[in-house]
C-alpha cells in the first residue's frame, strides 16, 4: 500500500488537469489545516525498492513484476465520467504504475456501487472531494476514515471506501471531535499524520478555486 502511494502521482499529473496544484494531504496548503503539513512523499525508486523488499521482483523479460513466480494481480481502477480530472488522471496513473512493473486496468462506473456486502468492489478508487466543505478538518477525516462496521453495501454508501480499520486512527478522530482553538489544530494535525502513516488512501492534488468579483464591489469585499 505505501509503495504503491508513492507512486502512484507521476510527476506534471497535477497540470494535466484544469486548476489543481499538487496535494500536500486532505487540505489545501493555503488552508491553516493543510499549511501544517509537508508535501506527500512521492519517489517511484522507493516505491520499486520497497516492492523489491516485499518480495515482488521486476521480471525483465515481461515487465512485470513476480513473487515467487506469480505476476503481480492487476490492479481494478475505478473512477467515475462526471469529475472530468478523474477521466486524466485514470490512464496516467495506469501508466505511471506500469512501468513501475505493475499491471493496472481502468473502468468507469458512475452508478457508485462502491461496495459490497463482503468488501469493495474495486482496488484502488479514484475520488474527488471537497475536503473543508465548513473549513473544518473533523467532517472529512471521520466520515471517510473512521472504522464503518459493516460496509455500507450500495450506491455511494460507503464513505471508508477501503473498508479500512484502525484503533489508532479511531482515537485520534475521537481527540479531534471534541478539541477546541489550539488543540483542535493540533488534533486535526495527529489525526491526519495517523492516516498518511497507514496509506488507506493517498491525496493527488488539490483544487485551485478563482472567484470572478466585479470592479464596482471589490471595495467591499477587500
Amino acid at each position: 500500500r505505501t509503495a504503491l502511494a508513492r507512486a502512484a502521482a507521476p510527476a506534471g499529473m497535477a497540470e494535466s488537469a484544469v486548476s489543481t496544484s499538487v496535494a500536500t494531504g486532505a487540505f489545501a496548503s493555503t488552508t491553516s489545516w493543510g499549511a501544517v503539513h509537508d508535501p506527500l512523499p512521492t519517489d517511484t525508486d522507493q516505491a520499486a525498492t520497497l516492492l523489491d523488499e516485499a518480495g515482488w521482483l521486476l521480471n525483465t523479460v515481461t515487465g512485470i513484476r513476480e513473487q515467487g513466480g506469480a505476476p503481480f494481480p492487476t490492479i481494478d481502477l475505478v473512477y467515475y465520467n462526471f469529475r472530468p480530472d478523474l477521466v486524466t488522471f485514470a490512464p496516467l496513473i495506469r501508466d505511471h504504475l506500469g512501468e513501475l512493473g505493475i499491471p493496472v486496468a481502468i473502468r468507469a462506473n458512475d452508478d457508485g456501487d462502491y461496495m459490497a456486502a463482503d468488501g469493495p468492489t474495486f482496488d484502488m478508487l479514484l475520488w474527488a472531494q471537497n475536503t473543508l466543505p465548513a473549513n473544518d478538518p473533523h467532517w472529512f477525516l471521520d466520515t471517510f476514515f473512521r472504522t464503518q462496521e459493516p460496509p455500507v453495501a450500495g450506491n455511494w454508501g460507503q464513505k471508508n471506501f477501503a473498508a479500512y480499520s484502525s484503533s489508532k486512527i479511531d482515537a485520534a478522530l475521537d481527540t479531534l471531535g471534541s478539541a477546541e482553538g489550539d488543540a483542535r489544530t493540533t488534533a486535526a494535525a495527529a489525526a491526519h499524520d495517523a492516516i498518511i502513516d497507514e496509506y488507506p488512501a493517498t491525496f493527488l492534488t488539490s483544487m485551485n478555486y478563482h472567484v470572478g468579483v466585479e470592479d464596482a464591489r471589490m471595495g467591499t469585499y477587500q
